[in-house]
């Protein structure tokens, strides 16, 4: 009996210890938990704030810092790569932020109409002459007489391609934001060297560019006779339909002359300094672009851009990344496809100044 007493109590003992130590380890928790806080705090008060971003695109940062080439297979269609195995294919939003970057900075982009293909060559079918309606009845003899004729057409795509650089530490810094740093380097290098194809295109490695095109209307002056004049008669130049929706496209040698034109009142002819590169004449937007300026001819050009030129995106925009060509950096290659051409020349005008 007495041994049985005596085990009694050392196990009463013995909980009695473990439930005393379970007692300190929650205290000692507490006071951890406690100070962990108050470093907290003062860390968080005295820091910088850090960014936090976020990404559309997961897949396309992991690619970007790490190469992880990695997809979403419930959307496996939307990363169909073809030519290079180790590109990454952006998902849609992706390119459509790119291409609204683009528009931003290119305004030819932004004014013309686009349409999406997934062919290496964009084909439509246009009338050879002005298609019209006509009043028929049952007993008219000249029903399917006289029958429209058609002309097929071809808009080819081309390879464009750019690149970018960063360090890998940047890449490696969570703070930086590189998706978003990544569309705003690719998109102003494509808008630049897309708005001068557009322009000056020759239609064999680029697009055919809009001021090449021998069937647009075109007049010439001294641009030191340049006057509110000349625009009037571009504007009731164009036929009615073009003219309403029009825009000029003029260089920024024009632009600086035409602030300086008064009418016949002594007022400035234009309505405003130019405020992200367009003012307005005639109220009508007038657009100043870098890229109107060839070997010392300017040019005014004017013209209902979404019935006269159209632009061709091919759906597919590679990245492909290359640590090895430069050691110091990372360099990420970005290619696209697309081509562009004049499909209504009656739609323009031009106004060639030269410098006499």
């Amino acid at each position: 009996m007495n041994t049985e007493n005596l085990q009694s109590n050392q196990q009463a003992i013995y909980h009695e210890k473990i439930a005393n130590l379970e007692n300190i380890q929650k205290d000692f928790a507490k006071k951890m938990s406690q100070i962990e806080r108050l470093v907290q705090k003062n860390v968080t008060d005295n820091a910088v704030p850090v960014p936090r971003y976020t990404t559309s695109d997961s897949h396309l940062t992991s690619y970007m810092r790490y190469a992880k080439l990695e997809y979403d297979h419930k959307n496996a269609n939307d990363y169909e790569i073809k030519g290079s195995p180790n590109a990454f294919i952006p998902k849609e939003e992706i390119k459509e932020r790119l291409y609204s970057k683009v528009s931003a900075l290119s305004p030819i982009h932004k004014l013309s109409k686009k349409v999406f293909t997934t062919t290496s060559v964009f084909e439509y079918i246009k009338p050879s002459t002005t298609q019209t309606a006509k009043w028929i009845t049952n007993s008219d003899d000249n029903l399917n007489k006289n029958e429209i004729t058609f002309q097929h057409h071809k808009i080819p795509v081309f390879d464009l391609e750019t690149t970018s650089r960063t360090t890998q530490t940047m890449l490696d810094d969570l703070s930086f934001d590189v998706e978003e740093w990544f569309l705003n380097e690719v998109s102003m290098k494509f808008a630049t060297i897309e708005e001068e194809a557009f322009l000056h295109g020759d239609g064999k490695t680029m697009p055919s560019g809009i001021l090449n095109n021998k069937d647009i209307g075109t007049a010439e002056i001294s641009i030191s006779s340049l006057s509110i004049d000349h625009f009037i008669e571009l504007f009731y130049s164009l036929e009615e339909r073009f003219s309403q929706n029009a825009t000029f496209i003029i260089s920024p040698k024009v632009a600086k002359t035409l602030a300086k034109l008064k009418d016949s009142s002594g007022k400035y002819i234009i309505d405003s300094i130019p405020r992200n590169g367009i003012t307005k004449l005639l109220n009508m937007n007038v657009v100043i672009s870098q890229n109107m300026q060839r070997e010392n001819i300017n040019t005014i050009l004017f013209g209902n851009f979404e019935e006269g030129y159209l632009i061709v995106e091919r759906q597919e925009i590679r990245i492909l990344r290359n640590p090895y060509i430069d050691q110091r950096c990372i360099t990420f290659y970005v290619t696209r496809r697309l081509g562009g051409d004049v499909i209504q020349p009656t739609a323009f005008k031009k106004l060639k100044l030269l410098n006499k």
